[in-house]
């Protein structure tokens, strides 16, 4: 019986919250914040490691302000700057998927020290990128595919 109802509840409130959980995340966007995620992939980023690291950023031209989620006390972390965004964009691969959403969409990031990867949910992506304005629309298009 309780599995009945856990299935019921489930049918009904998932795509509720689902909705209550994408509005948020567009009035975060409109506010220039973004939930992503960010690993280091060469050189070396105050901050960050080789592991995907999952922050808050405020995005604003050529730059990323990130602080820590609610388990890290929404600690700051050093800014990053942006010198270029690469594409193509890819989806996480095998491993990955421990970390990421599986709608994620990852480009890579150019800041003066490393090369970053950042992962963010797919159809935030394109907001994201206009945020930081690291790009012009035309290799916006090309990034995102």
């Amino acid at each position: 019986m309780d599995f009945l109802v856990s299935l019921l509840v489930d049918r009904l409130l998932r795509p509720l919250i689902e909705r209550l959980r994408g509005r948020q995340a567009d009035l975060r966007l409109s506010k220039g914040r973004v939930d992503c995620a960010l690993k280091v992939i060469s050189g070396s980023q105050r901050g960050l490691s080789s592991r995907w690291r999952h922050v808050s950023a405020t995005m604003s031209p050529a730059q990323l302000e990130l602080r820590g989620h609610w388990w890290r006390l929404f600690r700051r972390l050093a800014p990053v700057s942006v010198v270029a965004v690469r594409g193509p964009t890819r989806r996480p691969s095998g491993r990955e998927f421990w970390s990421l959403a599986g709608g994620c969409r990852i480009v890579e990031i150019q800041t003066p020290t490393a090369t970053l990867e950042c992962a963010v949910l797919g159809h935030y992506l394109p907001g994201a990128l206009e945020q930081l304005q690291a790009i012009d629309r035309d290799v916006l298009r090309e990034i995102i595919g």
